[in-house]
């Protein structure tokens, strides 16, 4: 499986300025293969993560959470028992921007941990 981009995860969101303008086209294109296995629709990043047990969703779930507020860069998650989705843009701009891939390669990240967050209920 390809990892996001180290690089990529190891920045942080910008704050919005009166300057900030949504990455266009040829901008976009060069910021996708850093954040592999997302893909651009209308102005919107997506990505949905599959899981064998629900457990590890909701630890992914929680990761992405502390990674919106750590970003105070905020997304969109939808989840069912095998099934993490995830929506990110920049509604302010109406468009994606830098932090949009900030986040998603974070979030990206945050997969390849969440194995270790819930522990797995003993049998008795």
């Amino acid at each position: 499986m390809a990892k996001p981009d180290p690089t990529l995860v190891a920045m942080h969101c910008k704050p919005l300025t009166k300057s900030t303008r949504r990455l266009n086209d040829a901008q976009i294109a060069k910021f996708l293969p850093r954040a592999p296995h997302w893909f651009e629709s209308g102005g919107r990043l997506y990505r949905t993560f599959k899981y064998d047990h629900f457990r590890d969703v909701i630890a992914h779930m929680d990761a992405a959470a502390k990674i919106w507020l750590e970003e105070n860069h905020f997304g969109l998650a939808t989840m069912d028992e095998h099934t993490a989705d995830f929506v990110l843009c920049t509604m302010d701009v109406g468009g994606l921007t830098e932090n949009d891939f900030i986040v998603a390669a974070k979030i990206s990240a945050a997969q390849h941990y969440t194995y270790v967050l819930v522990p797995k209920k003993k049998k008795k």
